[in-house]
């Protein structure tokens, strides 16, 4: 798998994305002073708590490609964004300060992002309605794979079930499994779960069946894969 680093088109897309949510959270006048560099005298001195711009928005869009989401683009940094920013930090190995200094931002910068060490089973054979990454002002940290409702779900590899039932915050009844190397694969929206929490599965078995539970619009499947905690994009490691 080859080498991914997104500095290089970063600003722009992270404009675009964010110049909506910025002007509506700070008003269009002070949106006007951050692009004409009125507003912060040179960029990542430390961000922290309190802090605002297009410096937080670039932050923020770098923690979710490297797996750590912290909720909408907003370009506002809060509690969302500090935790986020100290899950990265103990991913890396780093002080988990939550602040923004420039040895956090040069590895977010220059570090390759995060790939499933391992190979995957489509759990599902279905077409990719969402992909892993941005969807609108927020970031999609797994893949929605579409297929009718009741169709069986299986294992995208051998582990063993970590949770198996509802959980909050959106994902209605959802199945982890813990694999190898540090990699957890989580199936959400399901209509119903067929293992239980301890249970040895292989690839290809069945974990559950097609749903709506949760926050979804219609049946679909929820794919997301964890590396030690980081999400990372599914689609390179399923065969």
């Amino acid at each position: 798998m080859g080498r991914r680093l997104l500095h290089a088109a970063l600003p722009l897309t992270v404009i675009a994305l964010c110049a909506a949510g910025l002007a509506h959270a700070m008003g269009s006048a002070r949106v006007a002073a951050l692009q004409v560099g009125l507003v912060r005298q040179g960029l990542y001195v430390g961000l922290r708590v309190g802090d605002w711009g297009w410096d937080v928005a670039e932050l923020q869009f770098l923690l979710a490609w490297h797996g750590f989401p912290s909720s909408s683009f907003t370009g506002v940094f809060g509690s969302h964004v500090k935790a986020a920013l100290r899950r990265y930090q103990r991913w890396i190995g780093g002080v988990p300060d939550g602040v923004a200094g420039p040895q956090t931002i040069g590895a977010l910068k220059t570090t390759q992002l995060p790939e499933c060490p391992i190979r995957l089973a489509w759990p599902v054979q279905a077409g990719v309605g969402s992909p892993f990454g941005p969807r609108g002002f927020s970031f999609h940290s797994g893949i929605d794979l579409v297929a009718g409702r009741g169709t069986p779900v299986g294992a995208a590899a051998s582990g063993r079930v970590v949770w198996a039932g509802p959980m909050a915050g959106g994902w209605g009844k959802l199945v982890i499994v813990a694999h190898r190397r540090g990699v957890r694969s989580m199936y959400a929206h399901l209509s119903r779960i067929d293992v239980q929490v301890g249970q040895d599965v292989r690839a290809g078995d069945q974990v559950g069946l097609v749903g709506s539970t949760g926050d979804a619009t219609g049946p679909h499947l929820h794919f997301e894969v964890r590396l030690r905690g980081a999400a990372v994009d599914p689609l390179p490691a399923l065969r």
